[in-house]
């Protein structure tokens, strides 16, 4: 999935002014996600911040925004965070609002997907961002098919395109994208949530530029 975004940018670096932008509120974001990971160090902080269903039914309303920053292990943490924060500075969007509003919408597209197509959402409860992060992805990559240059459009449409494809693979195997690679602890995968989250991105999209359907007008 970063490949796919680094190779994307990479692509329209020298047109839109840089592969990767940095935008402050990552640094808002790297605090909230050593707060809500301090339970990897024995502080018992997760207990109160993870999504569960009977929990937000009983006026926690507050899972619903803080479940994505709370991970199982330091690799899950990693993992999903690095994830994250490259995706997030590969957006294009100038507007600090509209990309706070994308990404909570990112991430309640991926609870979602979780909750959709996965019954362990219930039993286990929701953790982490690779729902946003699928999300913001997909968001990225239509920025950049919008784009003027003809190969940065070509490399946007393959790029969501292995991404559509690996949240549909993983929807129906079952099994992470190359799950086998994985050395640490991920917990259980609600795989739903990656197609949830690209989703949703697809959506902000769409809204934000409802009035030009700039995507499908300039074609590849």
């Amino acid at each position: 999935m970063i490949a796919a975004a680094m190779t994307a940018r990479r692509a329209g670096a020298g047109r839109s002014g840089g592969m990767i932008r940095w935008h402050p509120e990552l640094v808002v974001f790297a605090g909230l996600l050593v707060a809500a990971n301090l339970h990897l160090l024995g502080v018992p902080t997760a207990e109160a911040l993870v999504f569960q269903g009977d929990r937000v039914v009983a006026g926690e309303f507050w899972r619903l925004l803080t479940h994505p920053f709370v991970h199982v292990s330091f690799y899950h943490l990693a993992l999903d965070g690095g994830a994250f924060f490259l995706c997030c500075m590969t957006l294009r969007q100038p507007c600090l609002g509209k990309r706070l509003t994308a990404i909570v919408i990112c991430s309640l597209g991926g609870l979602g997907g979780a909750y959709l197509f996965g019954s362990a959402t219930t039993a286990y409860g929701f953790c982490g961002l690779s729902g946003a992060a699928h999300g913001v992805l997909a968001l990225s990559t239509l920025e950049m098919i919008s784009d003027e240059d003809r190969i940065n459009r070509i490399t946007g449409c393959v790029c969501l395109a292995i991404l559509i494809g690996k949240c549909v693979y993983e929807l129906i195997t079952g099994v992470p994208f190359m799950g086998g690679l994985h050395f640490g602890n991920i917990g259980v995968p609600l795989l739903g949530s990656h197609l949830g989250g690209a989703v949703a991105g697809m959506m902000i999209y769409g809204l934000w530029n409802r009035g030009r359907c700039s995507v499908w007008r300039k074609g590849a």
